[in-house]
């Protein structure tokens, strides 16, 4: 190692230190012309000249009130010294701090940083320097050199005795000449136990060590310094900078130095006396600065506190010197912008203290830009982590498991399936049942096999120092070979992982060559909010960021194009943060903060990870852009969380420029899969949305007209086709097969000038969207958005006809409306899917319900090399699964006509009471369609048996959209703290999908029907065709019978797994449809693994009822719950009779329904001055029932009414009964109290008049 170190500087720049004024600088540095800076230069490079070519993050802005020289002399010992302050910050207050070698250019720095912040301060140096050490704020300073008594015993007669945490050593290094100090052994005495000896200096060798150790790869037996990190050092020089302003920190400067070869002789002598105070070699005329931003590299931090130096000991010497050229010019330039861009988040004080405020500034006006304004400060806490992890050796990785958690056999099965396909590059599926802790076992396995990954590819050679020092050393052969005039054949151009000789820069390489991105997916942001929780139990501390979209992140509520033209294309804006977004500007300030987590891991400390509450937390405070934030983390990211479109949907991956070279993706809830992949490379527009396009795309004036104009006659030529098919094809929907695609799709470009095509077409449309968006309007960027999105899917389909076809016609399902449009469908989920998994070293793909495993493989069209079906962790006697007959075959037919629809609910509704009665907790009843909940609810009040059963159990329904589904959850909730609530929801809705329902949140699941897709649905029409054509045969997918039933059975086994969420919860489980016991085990074996192995058959509903209760009265008895939940009626068991549950199956209901129903509504009245109103509302709410009105609104008038009932006042204002604050009723929203009001004055409620006619009120 040290031989390649000594050949990879040979021939090298010298020095590192500098200061000087901007010669030249890149577009976009964030730096100008003239700015007068100062900084570092990458190792190798050397300052020592008139010229120096740096990347823009290793300067900062020069201070005004500091002289060039003193500028020059802080560079390398400053960040040092920061950078070591940093990683060790937990060690300083209250116990004191020792600082050896406290007058060299590393101590006397330390001493002042130290104390400005707070902390005590004890400096050791020569007697002839002890009043400078003193002078410099510490608290004690003692000689190393006092011949009359040790250094030993002046510190234990002053009472140190045990005192230090840490001990900051600048002398004591791996040189032989420095064997004689000592200090590490020596002082061992005055520190803790848990102390921290920092060491500065090292030879070559040692240090190149230092730097693998510093990247992960244990070295044992190696006394390795603390490794400075070069690149990405602004932060640490415009704090220095700040704390000059402030005189917290002032450089000493010993001595100056001609630029000459004797000047540069004797600096270089004198530093290697080892006996200079502060000294600098400086350089006395002008130098510029020549500055290129480059590509640069994060490094992790070390886990070994206890023996870490940094390198910015040139030599090192019981007062260590640095060489530094400094630049002696003009007057030293305002300090503009350098209040901008100091983060204060470097701030030492935020070291002091394990709370870290991390204070944010605030931009300010133009007329005050050089006036610093703080928020309120961002308050992180971080604590030592005194967790312990269970520890497993899995397929080679050391596998870390939270404290107190002992992974059980599906965890086990997860993680190691997990971990062998990682290290063989395949592809895999695993079911793991809902409560098995998949996700824990997920996080776990595949951060283990990133850890040990990253400690192997490091160890074979393929470490960034070992590739960037190869590189340097190729890099001088090349260009000495170049510039030889001598040579004849042409240069050498030695290449490695992601660098070549004839870069300009060391670029690191990516993919396969290093440590791979693991992408982490699951179905919504609310389930990635789950698995970030879950990653803060873990004892792993990743780069991670979650991808997002700007709609849904940005705090102005800006679109895309609206936030394009705030931010504008100005690059030097962009890094300076002076762009017209506010939030844009501080997200930079957001991502300082976030990455305080991954550093205290690394350091042992508490969290090690952030969820989204602590991210929105940071950028409230900050008032940062959460959007611009994550993005730029993922930058940097070695996990990234997304919701599983965003990979597989071909246009969003394209618009958010995210690359899957060579990555881990692991898909958590990906039992829709399929789905998402058709949809993500399929593309659905309506003629209307055409012509919109069209219309504002031609009147577009100005910097773009040309470019926007040819998107008009793309959107115009669709247009005439489209108008010219209409004419002649009234029919509904039309299906266009394979075979005809390319002819279709020719035909309806015809009108298209035949120069642009789609590739061209795709390149302007970028250009739009990124260098041009300045110019464009909220107005039309929608519509040249659309366009892109057309040109690619048209291009694949074009490219790929045998897997698309054509659905075009007058009544076309466009965005859940019914319209003239085209669907440009992908039949083949391969499409999407092969364009990640070919690229990514591995996809796994995981679920609770992914039976139908068998289908996968064929519809994806890649290998699966592990399908593991993991075992619950619930014992076989905490389930009960019951096979019923006793409501037939639940079809379209046994439920649509007048008759059987009402027969069918009258069943279920007498079947489902039955249960009601004995089931403790909640129950969970899912019905193949919203109609027929509907439908259901509408029988149920004509019958009575809403009342019956809402005795029993609070009863609401899943509403259709995302509008009031929060309110219905929390109603569910209000339920189930009395006796339980029935919740009457729909397969593939909300309710199946990702919510929690564990212990008597829902006891039981009644599976009502089979969720076959709408026959009727031309897309579903079109697939099963598809899937039975002869092309699709050979290539070996399911037939269209198959692929139609595995969509129904995995919806199907998505709802049973609801309820059932951890090893001690128990439930009950009814498959009730007639048609699983006429069907068997063919019919079973689409049913998840768990279930199916439990199931027991049942048509007499007597016996069922008796078995169920008695399920639950043995585990009840056994739980530490009591048998009965507050409220529950526990006599009902004993006094219901067994009623065969056709009864009243014809003919009205009986007299005693009526009677429950009344009782219902109307107990006892609370107020006799709101009788009038009551029974008003009453006469309401039955001539709703009678209406057909929508359930929800029926069911809101009866609870209105309950509500009403029970007030011990006089109802006066229907608004403040409405509004939030002390007069609120329970029940009664906006909408009600504009309908008492009504009432109050009118005398009669407002669609009174509407349901006495049967009609239902027009929507508002």
């Amino acid at each position: 190692m040290t031989g390649l170190v000594r050949s990879a500087v040979e021939g090298a720049g010298v020095g590192f230190d500098f200061s000087g004024v901007v010669e030249r600088a890149d577009e976009g540095s964030g730096f100008e012309i003239g700015d007068e800076v100062f900084g570092l230069a990458p190792p190798m490079v050397g300052s020592i000249g008139e010229f120096v070519k740096v990347p823009s993050d290793m300067i900062a802005l020069k201070s005004n009130k500091m002289t060039f020289r003193q500028a020059a002399s802080i560079g390398l010992c400053g960040v040092s010294v920061t950078q070591a302050l940093d990683q060790f910050k937990s060690k300083f207050a209250p116990s004191p701090a020792l600082v050896i070698g406290a007058s060299g250019g590393l101590g006397h720095m330390a001493c002042q940083i130290c104390a400005a912040e707070g902390a005590r301060v004890v400096g050791v140096c020569s007697r002839a320097n002890l009043e400078y050490v003193r002078s410099l704020g510490v608290e004690a300073a003692f000689p190393y050199d006092d011949e009359a008594e040790t250094l030993e015993r002046h510190l234990e007669r002053a009472g140190y005795a045990g005192t230090f945490r840490i001990i900051i050593d600048t002398v004591t290094s791996n040189a032989k000449e420095d064997a004689r100090f000592d200090y590490e052994s020596r002082l061992r005495p005055f520190a803790t136990k848990e102390a921290s000896y920092v060491k500065f200096g090292g030879t070559p060798g040692r240090w190149a060590m230092a730097h693998i150790i510093r990247l992960g790869i244990p070295l044992r037996g190696v006394g390795a310094p603390f490794w400075i990190y070069f690149y990405q050092c602004d932060r640490q020089l415009r704090y220095l900078a700040d704390a000059f302003d402030r005189g917290d920190f002032v450089p000493t400067v010993a001595d100056s130095f001609p630029f000459t070869d004797a000047g540069v002789r004797d600096a270089f002598a004198l530093v290697r006396s080892r006996h200079a105070v502060a000294s600098r070699r400086e350089r006395t005329d002008d130098v510029k600065s020549a500055m290129n931003e480059d590509a640069v590299e994060r490094a992790s931090s070390d886990d070994d506190f206890d023996r870490i130096t940094p390198s910015s000991r040139s030599d090192g010497g019981p007062e260590a010197t640095t060489v530094t050229t400094e630049g002696v010019g003009r007057e030293s330039a305002d300090a503009r912008g350098r209040s901008k861009k100091f983060l204060p988040e470097m701030s030492m004080k935020t070291y002091m203290r394990e709370a870290e405020t991390i204070e944010i500034e605030d931009e300010g006006s133009d007329e005050d830009k050089g006036t610093k304004r703080r928020h309120a400060p961002v308050v992180m806490t971080f604590e030592k982590d005194t967790r312990k992890f269970t520890t497993r050796m899995i397929g080679g990785c050391q596998v870390k498991f939270p404290e107190g958690l002992d992974p059980h056999p599906a965890q086990m099965m997860t993680m190691s399936t997990i971990i062998r396909t990682l290290t063989r590059k395949e592809h895999a599926m695993i079911e793991s049942p809902t409560g098995t802790g998949k996700t824990l076992a997920l996080l776990c396995g595949a951060l283990a096999w990133q850890e040990k990954n990253k400690v192997e590819m490091m160890a074979s050679g393929m470490t960034t120092a070992v590739e960037r020092a190869k590189y340097e050393k190729a890099r001088v052969e090349y260009l000495m070979q170049k510039c030889d005039p001598t040579r004849k054949k042409p240069p050498v151009c030695a290449q490695g992982p992601g660098w070549s000789a004839d870069d300009e820069y060391f670029k690191p390489g990516s993919g396969s060559s290093m440590n791979p991105k693991i992408f982490i997916c699951s179905r919504t942001h609310s389930q990635l909010g789950q698995i970030l929780g879950e990653l803060k139990r873990t004892g792993y501390s990743p780069r991670y960021s979650v991808l997002s979209s700007r709609q849904r992140m940005c705090q102005m509520q800006k679109n895309d194009a609206e936030c394009k033209q705030l931010i504008g294309s100005d690059e030097g804006k962009k890094k300076t943060g002076t762009t017209g977004c506010p939030y844009y500007n501080k997200h930079t300030h957001v991502v300082r903060a976030m990455e305080r987590y991954p550093l205290n891991g690394s350091q042992g400390m508490y969290p090690q990870a952030w969820d989204m509450e602590d991210f929105e937390r940071v950028v409230d405070e900050v008032d940062g852009c959460s959007f611009f934030a994550l993005r730029k983390m993922y930058e940097s990211a070695d996990v990234v969380f997304c919701p599983y479109n965003y990979l597989f949907d071909i246009n969003i991956r394209r618009k958010m420029s995210i690359e899957t070279e060579g990555a881990c993706v692991i898909i958590d809830e990906g039992h829709n899969i399929e789905d998402v992949c058709r949809e993500g490379a399929s593309a659905e527009f309506s003629l209307q949305a055409v012509g919109e396009a069209m219309d504002a795309l031609s009147k577009n004036l100005g910097h773009v007209n040309v470019e926007t104009n040819m998107l008009a006659d793309f959107f115009r030529s669709i247009s005439a086709f489209l108008e010219d098919m209409f004419r002649t094809n009234r029919a509904e929907s039309t299906i266009i097969q394979s075979n005809q695609v390319p002819s279709f799709l020719q035909e309806m470009l015809s009108r298209f000038d035949a120069a642009h095509d789609m590739a061209t077409l795709s390149e302007t449309v970028n250009d739009l969207m990124t260098t041009k968006a300045k110019h464009l309007t909220p107005i039309v960027a929608p519509h040249i958005s659309l366009a892109g999105d057309l040109a690619s899917i048209v291009t694949m389909a074009s490219t790929q006809p045998e897997a698309y076809n054509v659905i075009f016609g007058m009544k076309v399902d466009i965005n859940s409306d019914s319209c003239p449009g085209v669907i440009i469908q992908c039949m083949k989920p391969s499409v999407a899917f092969n364009s990640v998994a070919k690229k990514a070293r591995s996809v796994i793909l995981t679920s609770g319900t992914l039976s139908p495993m068998t289908t996968f493989e064929a519809e994806l069209g890649v290998r699966f090399g592990a399908k593991i079906e993991a075992p619950h962790v619930v014992p076989n006697e905490n389930v009960y699964v019951e096979v019923t007959g006793a409501l037939g075959e639940i079809t379209y037919k046994a439920t649509e006509s007048e008759n059987a629809g009402r027969r069918f609910a009258q069943n279920l509704g007498n079947y489902l009471l039955r249960y009601a009665k004995i089931i403790p907790g909640g129950m969970l009843v899912f019905f193949p369609k919203y109609s027929l909940i509907e439908r259901v609810v509408r029988e149920w009040h004509m019958s009575g048996l809403f009342g019956q059963l809402n005795d029993h159990k609070f009863l609401c329904c899943e509403t259709r959209g995302a509008k009031g589904f929060q309110e219905t959850l929390n109603q569910f909730d209000r339920g189930n703290t009395r006796s339980g609530s029935l919740m009457l929801a729909v397969y593939r809705g909300k309710v199946s999908e990702g919510i929690d329902f564990k212990d008597d949140k829902a006891r039981a699941v009644f599976c009502v029907g089979i969720p076959f897709p709408s026959v009727f649905d031309p897309r579903v029409k079109a697939k099963k065709e598809f899937n039975d054509s002869p092309t699709s045969k050979q290539q070996g997918m399911l037939a269209g019978g198959e692929w139609y039933r595995a969509q129904a059975y995995r919806a199907y086994n998505q709802a049973l797994g609801r309820c059932i969420r951890h090893p001690k919860d128990y439930a009950a489980l009814f498959l009730v449809d007639a048609r699983f016991r006429e069907g068997g085990a063919w019919m079973l074996n689409n049913i998840s693994k768990w279930i199916r192995n439990n199931t027991r058959a049942s048509d007499d509903v007597n016996v069922s009822v008796g078995q169920v209760s008695a399920f639950f009265k043995r585990l009840r008895s056994m739980d530490s719950a009591p048998n009965a939940l507050p409220g529950e009626p526990v006599s009902s068991q004993s006094n219901t009779p067994l009623v065969p549950v056709n009864q009243n199956q014809n003919g009205p209901p009986s007299p005693t329904l009526n009677e429950k129903q009344g009782d219902f509504l109307l107990s006892k009245l609370g107020c006799e001055a709101n009788r009038e109103l009551v029974d008003a509302l009453d006469s309401m709410h039955r001539a709703s029932v009678s209406a057909r009105e929508e359930p929800m609104k029926v069911n809101a008038y009866a609870k209105a009414l309950t509500s009403i009932r029970e007030l011990k006042y006089e109802v006066t204002d229907g608004k403040k009964m409405s509004t939030k604050g002390p007069e609120k009723v329970q029940h009664i929203g906006a909408s009600m109290g504009a309908q008492i009001d009504h009432w109050l004055k009118h005398r009669v409620f407002e669609r009174m008049a509407y349901y006495e006619k049967g009609q239902l009120p027009p929507a508002k």
